[in-house]
């Protein structure tokens, strides 16, 4: 992790915003996007326990008790692992919401994230225990596990690490890390209407046909190797789900001619980020993000539809000290 000077007694720590699913790679592929992401403030207090003092951002809508909170939740699996240690110091938390709510950018997993990493540089220092990676990151799927239900690693795993990740197995993890070795520009489009998880995961399918199942399995096994490799043929040919998009294409308005907008604009593809609203594109230069970014919004816009817009690239770092 990259560090920064902190006072003795506090740490501000940045995780970043994540694309899940990544086209074929549902539940298992995801990448960081450099920028955009949440805070977390965390100083150490004389009360024992995790407490969070403020959250900005969120209009109000994020619960204030640590268990209910996927920062606090996340800090507290850390704090509470040396008894010692939780039972003398307390940790009070404030919260920086740097991405919107249910937007499908992986701002749940960021905070989690962001509070375990802080937790855990507290706690090595206070303790004299090495930083331990296995730890922060079991506390993060807690975390996640709050907001979303269950210990997915999809959002977590690139928000933590950086890069484009893998997870071959949640439990326990089996994550998998490495950087596209061809470049890519990222335009990820988010409007202004509310997806909720629930309502992504019921438009799920029951069954999948064995033909559209070995298509992602190829498209998926491609998606990487045309990333190693830096195939633009390939990247073009494999960035595309047949299983999980067409069914919740249907919960964003105009998806296909949003999609349709960025391939025009040169895109090597388009998708759905996570469970959604927010669409992606992957580009092979910003100009070309850029256009294709203002060619998704531009369809939001004729229904009338506000659209938040991001152009940038892969964080390879993950997250960070600030």
């Amino acid at each position: 992790m990259k560090s920064t000077t902190t006072s003795n007694d506090s740490i501000s720590v940045f995780a970043p915003a994540t694309v899940a699913n990544v086209g074929p790679g549902f539940d298992c592929f995801g990448f960081a996007l450099a920028g955009a992401g949440d805070v977390v403030h965390a100083r150490l207090t004389d009360e024992p326990g995790v407490h969070i003092a403020r959250i900005a951002n969120d209009d109000g809508r994020l619960p204030l008790l640590a268990a209910q909170n996927t920062a606090g939740k996340a800090a507290q699996v850390v704090w509470q692992q040396p008894p010692d240690l939780s039972e003398a110091h307390g940790l009070e938390l404030e919260i920086i919401k740097g991405l919107p709510l249910s937007a499908g950018l992986g701002g749940s997993a960021a905070s989690a994230v962001a509070g375990a990493v802080a937790a855990m540089h507290l706690v090595a220092q206070l303790s004299a225990r090495p930083y331990d990676d296995e730890l922060v990151l079991q506390a993060a799927l807690s975390g996640e596990m709050v907001a979303s239900g269950s210990r997915h690693a999809d959002n977590v795993a690139p928000s933590l690490y950086g890069g484009f990740t893998v997870v071959q197995a949640n439990e326990p993890p089996h994550i998998a890390r490495f950087i596209p070795q061809i470049e890519l520009h990222v335009a990820a489009v988010t409007p202004a209407i509310a997806v909720s998880t629930k309502a992504a995961r019921e438009a799920l399918p029951k069954m999948i046909p064995l033909t559209d199942a070995a298509q992602n399995w190829a498209n998926s096994a491609s998606l990487v190797l045309a990333l190693f490799t830096a195939d633009e043929k390939l990247l073009r040919a494999s960035l595309r789900d047949v299983v999980v998009e067409p069914c919740r294409a249907k919960l964003i308005p105009d998806f296909a001619a949003v999609k349709n907008a960025a391939l025009e604009s040169g895109a090597y593809g388009c998708s759905i980020s996570g469970s959604g609203p927010t669409v992606f594109a992957l580009a092979p230069n910003r100009q070309i993000a850029q256009a294709a970014a203002e060619a998704m919004s531009a369809v939001f816009a004729r229904r009338d539809l506000a659209a938040d817009i991001i152009v940038t690239t892969i964080d390879s770092e993950g997250a960070r000290r600030r």
